[in-house]
């Protein structure tokens, strides 16, 4: 059985901090990543390790490229992100994250349309729901 651990983007709020904390009471390796170092999450004792990265939404491929160097060598954890500009970038280069990181976003299409609420909302319509 292979090492269980994750890897935890944009802990800012309580959220990421109870994300941090309910993972690794559960005995899972939690590290995290942030493009600021005041980060709530990035001070949180559970962790196993931090990363500094480039900020998504300014440098999306700086962002990216951090990523994947931060990615463990000899196992590939599961990747949870937060930040929706983190996503985007994410899902942009899904295929070459994949090689490092077990992904629990979708796709870049239905990304796009579940982070616009009227492209959600005309998804919804164009499939008869109200």
């Amino acid at each position: 059985m292979g090492k269980s651990s994750v890897m935890l983007g944009f802990p800012r709020e309580v959220s990421g901090l109870a994300a941090i904390r309910t993972l690794s009471a559960h005995g899972v390796t939690v590290s995290a990543y942030d493009s600021d170092a005041r980060s709530a999450g990035l001070h949180s004792r559970s962790l196993a390790s931090t990363h500094l990265l480039a900020d998504p939404e300014q440098y999306p491929d700086r962002f990216v490229d951090g990523l994947l160097v931060a990615a463990p060598q000899d196992h590939r954890p599961v990747l949870m992100d937060l930040e929706g500009a983190a996503l985007d970038a994410i899902a942009r280069r899904a295929a070459e994250v994949r090689e490092h990181y077990q992904l629990l976003i979708p796709d870049y299409e239905t990304l796009e349309i579940a982070q616009d609420k009227a492209r959600t909302a005309a998804h919804f319509v164009s499939h008869g729901l109200g």
